[in-house]
């Protein structure tokens, strides 16, 4: 056989096996492609009614089937949190013909829980019992009861949410309930960068509040809402921390007692999908805040923000997810400032850093460690960052007792941490069960363990 013979033969055999492989990887077309649906069938749901679920999915008679369409259902079904397994899929009609049947399955969660909780925060300690009920009548309401005792911040909430009126697919509402008893700690700004802030006064805050928020779906991912709400505001037992060596401002009120009305609106452009605690998507959140005067309000003041997440999945059950914000405000009381510390700046205290202007961001990888059963294990890896100051005057915000140094406008307070966790999760269950974080703060060389237990995210 002449050389060329050869080179010819392997060619062809190479391009042969290229072809296979080729053809091997292609996708396999579903023959119901492209068919009309004339029928929505719905099993193995237990509790949500029929017409919630296929609120949820968003289909009706005369769509086009698609496998893209079969994924999207799937998709809406599980992240809205009610079902252990869903699978969607097209099937013969039940009468001879043209188009295809949907067949949705739908396996209902255990959807109520009481549980109690313990945390253990730096700054915070407490405990709690909650009720929480994920689908309220088989229609997707939500109802939840939840109370704590502790050390700083003890509180009382209480939502309703009804997230399809009158089984609507566009409007919304939610009314609810927030009294809080926070045992309010200020701290110093620093004078360096490296420096951590010190406790410099300590006082008592009664929040006493409640709204109600009516709600409209433009599409599957834009939303636009109005809240109105309002709360009784009152400040006492304010003085010196014991190590601090201060003024006069210490023993005033950080605050002026009154009635604080204001109404917000917020446009949200959301297409997150959770996947058992597996989060994908984007989400943009523009949010404009504003006292009420003319509603009885004794605060004039506004408050404007912007939140962006992008989330991403690896590997099947790795997720990779950017989280940033942020706040500008204008004549802020004293309960309507931004803060930092705590489990939204890991390696901090809780509310350690306040002001009227707020830009922060967090990094978090979480991958799974093991599953048991319906248990998960998962570890995750965070970078924290935050930058939280004033832009107020005093002479100009006088509902607002600044202490010395407060106003101080320099990059100390660009602060960050970084550090790693794990989280216990249930399928069943939305929430994990179980969480600790370490958070390391660079700058200081501080430390700090995060920890909670029950139906509470850190």
């Amino acid at each position: 056989m002449s050389l060329m013979r050869v080179v010819v033969a392997a060619c062809g055999l190479v391009a042969l096996f290229a072809t296979a492989t080729a053809r091997a990887q292609e996708p396999v077309r579903d023959p119901n492609e492209g068919a009309k649906i004339v029928a929505i069938e719905v099993v193995g749901n237990t509790k949500t009614d029929e017409e919630t679920v296929l609120v949820l999915a968003d289909v009706e008679t005369g769509d086009t089937f698609t496998r893209a369409l079969a994924d999207r259902v799937r998709a809406d079904l599980v992240t809205s949190g009610l079902f252990k397994d869903v699978a969607v899929a097209a099937a013969p009609p039940v009468k001879p013909g043209p188009g295809v049947r949907l067949v949705i399955t739908a396996r209902d969660k255990h959807s109520w829980v009481i549980a109690p909780t313990f945390y253990n925060q730096p700054g915070n300690r407490g405990v709690g019992i909650g009720f929480g009920e994920n689908n309220l009548f088989g229609r997707n309401k939500k109802l939840l009861v939840y109370g704590q005792l502790a050390t700083s911040d003890s509180l009382f909430i209480a939502g309703y949410l009804d997230p399809s009126i009158a089984g609507s697919r566009w409007f919304y509402f939610r009314g609810d309930v927030f009294l809080r008893r926070e045992e309010v700690t200020e701290y110093t700004f620093p004078d360096e960068f490296l420096d951590e802030p010190v406790a410099e006064r300590l006082s008592t805050m009664d929040y006493l509040n409640a709204g109600l928020l009516l709600g409209v779906r433009l599409g599957r991912s834009l939303s636009l809402d109005g809240r109105l709400r309002g709360a009784l505001v009152s400040f006492k037992d304010a003085h010196c921390a014991e190590k601090f060596a201060g003024g006069v401002d210490c023993a005033l009120a950080p605050g002026e007692d009154g009635t604080d009305v204001s109404w917000e609106a917020q446009a949200s452009f959301d297409r997150r999908s959770n996947w058992y605690g597996v989060v994908t998507g984007n989400l943009l959140r523009l949010s404009y805040e504003r006292g009420a005067p003319g509603l009885g309000s004794d605060f004039d003041y506004w408050l404007a923000g912007v939140r962006a997440q992008h989330a991403r999945k690896f590997f099947s059950r790795h997720n990779l997810i950017w989280k940033g914000g942020v706040d500008v405000g204008y004549h802020l009381p004293f309960q309507q400032e931004q803060t930092s510390g705590g489990t939204g700046l890991r390696g901090y205290r809780n509310r350690h850093f306040r002001g009227d202007f707020k830009i922060a961001g967090s990094v978090e990888y979480s991958l799974p460690i093991f599953t048991v059963g319906p248990l998960a294990l998962r570890g995750l890896a965070f970078t924290d960052v935050a930058y939280t100051t004033f832009l107020s005057l005093a002479d100009e915000n006088l509902q607002r007792t600044y202490l010395d140094g407060q106003l101080d406008d320099s990059f100390t307070q660009l602060r960050a941490g970084i550090g790693g966790g794990i989280r216990v999760y249930v399928k069943s269950i939305v929430l994990p069960l179980l969480g600790v974080d370490v958070g390391y703060a660079p700058q200081t060389g501080e430390r700090r363990i995060y920890f909670a237990v029950g139906l509470t995210e850190l």
